[in-house]
């Protein structure tokens, strides 16, 4: 509907000025005609009526103007209740709340009036700006509130959290008394070397791959010491970095980090996101030794594909008569494919693919001892001649990969 100029709204109110004063004026006049043909004594009741008729006319002339806004506000289109602020819509739920419940008589008390106004709004479909009185903030765990907050804190506010918590002694990210023990007879058993050619200062560690080995045989106390290779970066993995995974993945940023990121951080703390359920005893902790075996047979399987890629179609023949299929999407095999590659026939199939080089006679070999110890990757516990065999075939395991690493140049 068209909003009414200036001019045009003076002209509706002199328009409905002007009926009153029609009104008025036809009314008095016959009132003065039926006095003028009636007998004394009528005429004085009838000039009575007139009197009090246009007294009421009078009043109802001075609340033209009211009329006149009531006349406009018909004519001019309002804005919806949902559309505008909790300060301009109030008076009009009041009106609306007052004609729901049907009582003029008497004003709302403040809660008749939050009742009555939630009341009209739900009918209109409004949502009400006003807030509940009975909204409270969830609760949340220590655990949760510092999951919400650790993905928004960057390098600087860390340090700050780790300073405050030092202060006052609360430092829950600080390593156990097991931990800093381990720490300094790790630091006393590394050999520290430096020394300085043309002015240059150089500090180096001396024996890090027989540290490194003590550490990976950790778990059994009379196995043998195999070095490896010394030129290698190994990860060191410790009981304290398995059970504070999860909360390395939250501190770093955890699922507030974009994909490629968050991919990156859950190989760094092995997929482990979530906190454990329970704490386990290292006692009672058995290695996934059938999960290990399939990851050492697929990454030997992906080194012999990166020899030479003519090869992969002879490969994947092969694969084919053994039985075994990679999955779709990841291009691995599960547990049942792997188990059909190193068993049998299988490593000699696959290792005649590259009869003519250097790694041939070692990578058969390493296939074969896989081949063995999944054997023994069984729900039950072994017998002492079964704990000297696998240990016989580790061995062998780590000196063919030696050979492996070297001849590849990895």
């Amino acid at each position: 509907m068209k909003l009414f100029e200036a001019d045009e709204t003076k002209a509706a109110k002199r328009a409905v000025m002007a009926l009153y004063r029609m009104a008025i004026r036809d009314v008095s006049s016959a009132l003065n005609i039926r006095t003028a043909n009636c007998p004394q004594s009528k005429a004085r009741e009838i000039e009575g009526q007139r009197q009090k008729l246009e007294s009421h006319l009078k009043l109802t002339q001075g609340r033209m103007a009211d009329l006149g806004k009531l006349f406009l506000s018909f004519m001019t289109p309002r804005k919806p209740l949902n559309e505008i602020g909790r300060t301009a819509s109030l008076s009009r739920i009041e009106g609306i709340a007052s004609a729901f419940r049907g009582n003029k008589n008497r004003a709302l008390s403040f809660k008749e009036y939050e009742e009555a106004s939630r009341k009209v709004r739900r009918r209109l479909g409004i949502l009400s700006p006003a807030r509940e009185a009975n909204e409270t903030m969830p609760k949340l765990t220590p655990l949760e509130d510092f999951k919400i907050c650790a993905g928004r804190f960057n390098g600087k506010e860390r340090r700050y959290l780790k300073s405050d918590l030092q202060k006052i002694n609360k430092d829950f990210l600080a390593p156990t008394d097991k931990v800093c023990a381990l720490k300094k007879k790790l630091s006393s058993i590394l050999q520290v070397q430096s020394s300085v050619e043309k002015e240059i200062p150089t500090v180096w560690l001396n024996n890090v791959p027989e540290v490194l080995s003590d550490r990976l045989n950790r778990l059994h106390e009379n196995a043998s010491k195999v070095l490896l290779r010394e030129d290698a970066d190994y990860p060191l993995r410790t009981l304290w970095s398995i059970e504070n995974g999860s909360l390395s993945y939250v501190f770093s940023g955890g699922d507030s980090l974009p994909a490629k990121d968050k991919a990156a951080l859950r190989r760094k703390v092995c997929s482990i996101v979530k906190e454990p359920l329970i704490q386990v005893p290292p006692s009672n902790i058995v290695p996934p030794s059938l999960h290990l075996i399939q990851g050492l047979a697929q990454k030997l399987i992906e080194w012999i594909e990166e020899v030479d890629e003519a090869l992969v179609p002879a490969l994947e023949t092969i694969y084919k008569e053994l039985g075994a299929d990679k999955q779709a999407w990841y291009q691995t095999f599960t547990g049942n494919h792997v188990k059909k590659i190193l068993s049998g026939v299988g490593p000699e199939k696959i290792a005649n693919v590259i009869s003519g080089h250097p790694i041939h006679s070692t990578f058969r070999k390493l296939l074969s001892l896989l081949g063995k110890m999944q054997c023994l990757a069984k729900s039950a516990f072994l017998s002492d001649e079964e704990i000297g065999q696998f240990e016989g075939w580790s061995e062998d395991y780590f000196r063919c990969m030696k050979v492996i690493l070297g001849l590849l140049g990895l």
